[in-house]
Formats: structure tokens, C-alpha cells, sequence
């Protein structure tokens, strides 16, 4: 028993050691991304025409009737202003295009690039908003108006950003900086959701470019101020019981009452 356990503890602390080495430095960041100039982004925004958002309801499968206070999502499906990054500096002239969007397949001489847009909002104060992001080969970094909200590693694993105190009432410039898989390669090092390992070594000055790009839709999600941030559902037709946890988020101090209903 102790030594199951000693051998337990050991590997739990390899896998965390991995797990903080497979996570890139800030310093390794900027060396993949480069310099940021905010004001560009907001010049290139202005030169995408603002549309406004079109608002959804959330609907669950077999339920008719939506709350007033259901959750709304809306698709940024305006035009994006592609800005393939060359020689350490972005195109002058922007290509026009609709997520989802790949760098493509064949050769190119670039392996990042800037996706900018625009959309009109207007933003409810008594509102939360999160911005929905999914399938970004490899390493993105968002940012609106100007301000920096996050970056993300990994092209697999969906994520979200609280967006609230980044967005305002009328237009917002939204820039995303995309790296394709060579950022993950650190002189042979790679990183991803998992660990490090070791493979050949990749010149991303070569012919051969690796996979990049936006590979689906991106959406902002309005939400109300205290809300359900997760819910995971647990059943046993032996114990016939059902156990639910879930994560109740909110910025404000309110209570909150939590009622489930089960449909059989």
C-alpha cells in the first residue's frame, strides 16, 4: 500500500512538472507573435463596415417555450480582414474573408496572420458577455479595442473569455493574432494540451508550412449577471440517484436560487 502510493504521488508530480513545462513562457509569446501595435488595430477596424448583432435565443431540444432571461448568442459572421504577417510585419492590403477560414494548403510564405473585424453592440450593463472560441490552429491572442483579453494554446480545446469590461455601446474593433503549429516549436521542443516531447526539427522558413487558421464560427454569448458557469450530471441506475454539481458565477454579490427540474 505504501509503496502504490509512493509511486501514485510520484507520477501525479512528474505529470504537473509537464504540465507547467508544456505552457509557453510570456517571453516565448512575444517572440512568436512579435511587437503589438494597438492603434493599428484600431485603424484597420474602422476600414471593416460595422454590422449589428444578430441576437438567438438558447433553446434546449424538446422545450417550445424560452425564458425572457435565456441565454442569447450571436455568430460574428461580419466580413474578416485577413492580414497574412511577412518579413516580421503585417500586408498592406487585407484579404476579405469569412470564418471559418484556413491559411491555405498550398505553399505561402507566411505562417501567421491578423483576423480583424467589427460589430456594432449595444451592451446591456445588467448583462455578462463571453466570447466563444473553438478549433484555432495554434496559438491565438484576442483582442478588442485595442486592450488585450487572452491568448490561448492549444488547437482542439474550445475556450472563452469574459469579454464585459473589454466591450462598449456602438462599435467594437475585435483583432485576433493567429501562429499555425510552428508555434509549438521551440527548438525541437513542443508544446500542446498534454506535455513536452521531443521531435525533428521543423524550419518555418521552408516550403513546407503546418496546419493554421480559424477552423470554426466565433460567438458572443449574453448572459445574465449571476448565471450557471458549468453544470455536470451524474446518474446510477443501481443507486437510482441522480447527482448534479454546478458552478454558479457571477461578479456581483446577489444570492441565487438554483431549481432543477427531472423529466422522465
Amino acid at each position: 500500500m505504501k509503496l502504490s502510493l509512493k509511486i501514485g504521488v510520484y507520477f501525479a508530480l512528474l505529470f504537473y512538472g509537464v504540465i507547467l513545462n508544456a505552457q509557453p513562457s510570456d517571453a516565448y509569446i512575444k517572440k512568436i507573435r512579435g511587437d503589438v501595435n494597438s492603434n493599428w488595430f484600431l485603424e484597420k477596424g474602422n476600414e471593416v463596415k460595422s454590422i449589428s448583432l444578430d441576437w438567438q435565443f438558447q433553446t434546449a431540444v424538446g422545450f417550445n417555450k424560452v425564458s425572457k432571461k435565456a441565454r442569447k448568442t450571436a455568430v460574428l459572421n461580419n466580413s474578416w480582414h485577413f492580414y497574412p504577417i511577412k518579413n516580421g510585419k503585417p500586408v498592406l492590403e487585407a484579404e476579405k474573408i469569412k470564418l471559418p477560414h484556413n491559411f491555405s494548403a498550398k505553399e505561402r510564405d507566411f505562417v501567421a496572420g491578423w483576423y480583424i473585424s467589427n460589430y456594432k453592440i449595444e451592451k446591456n450593463q445588467k448583462k455578462r458577455y463571453l466570447l466563444k472560441l473553438d478549433r484555432i490552429q495554434l496559438f491565438s491572442e484576442i483582442y478588442i479595442n485595442g486592450n488585450l483579453v487572452g491568448h490561448h494554446f492549444g488547437g482542439f480545446t474550445p475556450f472563452d473569455f469574459d469579454i464585459y469590461e473589454f466591450l462598449k455601446s456602438g462599435e467594437n474593433s475585435i483583432a485576433i493574432f493567429v501562429r499555425d503549429q510552428s508555434a509549438s516549436l521551440d527548438n525541437g521542443k513542443i508544446y500542446n494540451q498534454v506535455g513536452t516531447t521531443r521531435l525533428g526539427n521543423y524550419n518555418p522558413e521552408s516550403n513546407k508550412k503546418l496546419k493554421g487558421g480559424i477552423e470554426s464560427k466565433i460567438v458572443i454569448e449574453e448572459l445574465e449577471e449571476v448565471h450557471l458557469k458549468s453544470v455536470f450530471i451524474k446518474t446510477s441506475t443501481r443507486q437510482k440517484n441522480v447527482e448534479i454539481d454546478y458552478e454558479v458565477t457571477s461578479n456581483f454579490d446577489k444570492k441565487a436560487t438554483i431549481t432543477f427540474e427531472i423529466f422522465h
